[in-house]
């Protein structure tokens, strides 16, 4: 489940970019099948991979691999207010 939110999370990323597969893949230094993959959900990204990716589409990690909706909750929520 949460692979697919985070491929999910990926895909919209990449669109919003208007990024090719195969683009992402030459930058990342990685295949075509593994973005695909990564996006369907069907495989897992490494560890050492996900500051990489998080870099590359310029948004912080946290949000990333939490979502946006929930990293803007928590932060509001811990705000001491």
């Amino acid at each position: 489940m949460l692979r697919q939110l985070l491929g999910k999370r990926l895909r919209i990323l990449r669109m919003s970019k208007n990024y090719s597969q195969e683009a992402v893949a030459i930058d990342l230094n990685i295949s075509p099948q593994t973005v695909s993959a990564w996006e369907r959900g069907t495989r897992a990204i490494p560890i050492e991979n996900l500051a990489d990716v998080a870099r590359y589409y310029d948004i912080p990690l946290s949000k990333l691999v939490h979502g946006l909706d929930q990293v803007d909750a928590f932060q509001l929520s811990d705000s001491g207010d």
